[in-house]
């Protein structure tokens, strides 16, 4: 007897597979490292008011993030456990939320299959469902608001406008004003959920209800206004990230060479987060996004507005150097190419063409790209092969073992914030008893630290994180190179993304 599986069962069985990756993940209980321990720093140093002013070491995070996560640091403590559980609850329920979006827009097969499968499997949401950042939440409520309105049907030319209940501007009202303090992209969302139901009701002459969604949309740019003015206009206006976010933005000047190079490489990163690292998956990626505009330009103008609109808006905004289109800050929208991606599926399942004098369903023909591009995504390889990024807390942990008291450590500036963590906020702090750190400056180096050493002391040790890079690794062995030939390499501990270094002195 043969078993047959519905698409939502198989939906259902991907949801749960996602969800138990994730609780993996986060059981490996991976190290924090820079940002998520400077922004752990703000969440344990702070109290709650604190959270709607700018925050400490160059962070930025939306308020109502800050306080949830802050609530579950005063139940469960300063560690990583506590600091990843909201990241990870939004996680599993960006999960469930893209496969009830599908249900919602009524898609079949592959098509709903698609979205909830990429998003299960893929190793960027893998990593930030379970990091200490907003991006996870960040998802989340773009794909809450989205759900939250197709559950009115406004997307069907059939529904009639004039039978909304009043609480549907309350709620909308509310949810609105509240998006943005938990999630900056959600404006981006809001703003195309506003402009379309403008035009809905515009177009189905509901004035009454036009007049009341205006006053809606008012509120929430009331709410926006005072966010910028109290905390976003001072984040936007450091010089540092500005510089270092501009590669990532659209340009303006269409007429420079360097300019289309430029949103050619935006372009390429966004595809590599929503499909894949390889050629293969930019090309099929792209082909698929727009068969997939195609299709509902044809015959679902509603929903290309619902769920193109926020992208194209983040576009803009990133043009104009408000929004960085940096891959973690992308992670809204990707549910929504997937999602695009889906309605080039939509429809087709059913049809067949003929070759060779037979006849072959065209479902199978159309496994054939998505089976080439889930191997891409890379996030079922956790199962066998942890998620490390920065190995901080372990390599801590062994140095205490070698290291004597008071022997002066020389901790790299890119290691400070996470050693801070751990040396003073961790519940198990501190990691390292009795010694004398450094902590250097971003221009410090080793060598001018060893000159203030006194000529008692024969041993130090130096501590670099954020190895996750070649310019991270050369900027050590420029440091190493600079040591005076008096002092001697001992012992080397090396971790994931982490080095401890001995070095003894000579002719004592």
């Amino acid at each position: 007897m043969k078993i047959k599986f519905s698409s939502q069962q198989l939906g259902v069985a991907i949801l749960l597979f996602g969800i138990v990756l994730r609780l993996i993940v986060f059981g490996q209980n991976r190290s924090l490292f820079i940002d998520e321990a400077n922004l752990a720093r703000n969440i344990v140093e702070k109290d709650f008011i604190a959270f709607f002013q700018v925050l400490d070491y160059d962070q930025y995070a939306p308020p109502l993030f800050l306080c949830i996560s802050k609530v579950f640091t005063l139940l469960f403590g300063a560690n990583e456990w506590a600091l990843r559980v909201w990241p990870l609850l939004a996680g599993m329920l960006s999960l469930w939320l893209l496969l009830q979006i599908g249900r919602q827009l009524r898609l079949t097969g592959l098509a709903l299959l698609i979205p909830i499968t990429w998003m299960a499997l893929s190793a960027l949401f893998v990593r930030y469902h379970t990091e200490v950042k907003q991006y996870s939440s960040d998802a989340m409520i773009a794909l809450l608001l989205i759900y939250l309105l197709l559950r009115y049907r406004l997307h069907d030319n059939e529904s009639k406008v004039s039978q909304l209940p009043s609480s549907f501007y309350i709620i909308w009202g509310v949810i609105g004003c509240l998006a943005p303090w938990l999630s900056m992209s959600s404006v981006f969302v809001l703003f195309g959920i506003g402009f379309f139901v403008i035009l809905r009701f515009w177009r189905g002459s509901a004035m009454r209800q036009f007049m009341l969604w205006i006053l809606t949309v008012g509120s929430w740019l009331i709410s926006f206004g005072i966010y910028y003015l109290v905390i976003l206009q001072f984040d936007l206006d450091k010089d540092f990230l500005i510089d270092y976010h501009s590669q990532f933005s659209f340009p303006t000047n269409w007429l420079e060479g360097a300019a289309w190079q430029q949103a050619g490489g935006v372009l390429k990163s966004i595809l590599r987060s929503t499909f894949g690292f390889t050629f293969l998956a930019y090309l099929l990626g792209s082909v698929g996004l727009i068969f997939g505009l195609i299709r509902l330009y044809q015959g679902y103008r509603s929903l290309l507005l619902i769920l193109g609109l926020p992208i194209l808006t983040s576009w803009i905004a990133s043009a104009f150097g408000l929004y960085s289109l940096i891959p973690r800050l992308t992670l809204f929208f990707i549910p929504l190419l997937h999602l695009i991606f889906a309605f080039a599926f939509q429809d087709l399942e059913e049809k067949s063409i003929k070759f060779n004098g037979k006849t072959l369903s065209i479902r199978y023909l159309l496994l054939i790209p998505i089976l080439l591009l889930l191997p891409l995504q890379k996030g079922e390889e956790y199962l066998w092969s942890p998620l490390k990024i920065e190995e901080l807390r372990p390599t801590l942990v062994e140095l205490g073992l070698v290291v004597e008291p008071t022997t002066p450590i020389y901790v790299n500036n890119e290691a400070g914030p996470a050693f801070s963590f751990y040396q003073e906020l961790h519940d198990f702090h501190p990691f390292l008893k009795q010694i004398k750190a450094h902590i250097a400056t971003w221009d410090e180096s080793p060598a001018t630290w060893l000159e203030k050493i006194p000529p008692e002391e024969n041993e130090v040790w130096l501590l670099y994180s954020h190895l996750i890079s070649a310019y991270s690794n050369e900027r050590m062995n420029v440091d190493l190179r600079g040591i005076p030939a008096s002092w001697q390499v001992g012992k080397e501990l090396r971790g994931e993304g982490v080095m401890a270094i001995q070095y003894l002195r000579q002719n004592h």
